[in-house]
């Protein structure tokens, strides 16, 4: 394949949803691109702005804080495994207003006591602390919400 029908179909993935670097090199490798493109492609993509990290970050901590109702715990996690580094991580976090990430918060809480309402209070406790915990949600925040 050339050049320029990798470039295309690197743009079409980037264009689809905002990518990091991490799942552009494993697309890559997916096509079999042959190793003296990639990096002319990687650069053409940045200077294109297909392929842009801050922008990548806001969209991810944005979307799964919304719609996933994830925790700062799960997020930083996420990005780490996708080699984000520790400053856009730090701004991604600070993109949430630190009021609503309490009242997210509190919403998830309610809405998993709902589901438990005819557990027993301790095994129910239990249970939302793991759920909200598997969610990303601080320790210290379930345990004073919780009690």
């Amino acid at each position: 394949m050339s050049l320029e029908k990798y470039k295309k179909k690197l743009e079409f993935y980037c264009q689809y949803q905002d990518r990091c670097h991490q799942e552009v090199n494993m697309k890559m490798r997916q096509l079999k691109v042959p190793y003296g493109y990639q990096g002319e492609l990687k650069q053409y993509l940045i200077e294109e702005n297909f392929l842009n990290e801050k922008r990548f970050v806001e969209s991810f901590v944005i979307g799964k804080f919304n719609q996933s109702h994830w925790g700062n715990l799960r997020l930083i996690s996420e990005l780490k495994t996708r080699d984000i580094s520790d400053y856009l991580v730090q701004y991604g976090l600070n993109l949430i207003d630190p009021k609503d990430y309490v009242e997210q918060f509190i919403s998830v809480l309610e809405k998993a006591k709902s589901t438990y309402r005819e557990t027993p209070p301790i095994k129910a406790n239990k249970l939302i602390s793991d759920y909200l915990k598997r969610r990303g949600w601080e320790p210290q925040l379930i345990l004073e919400y919780l009690n």
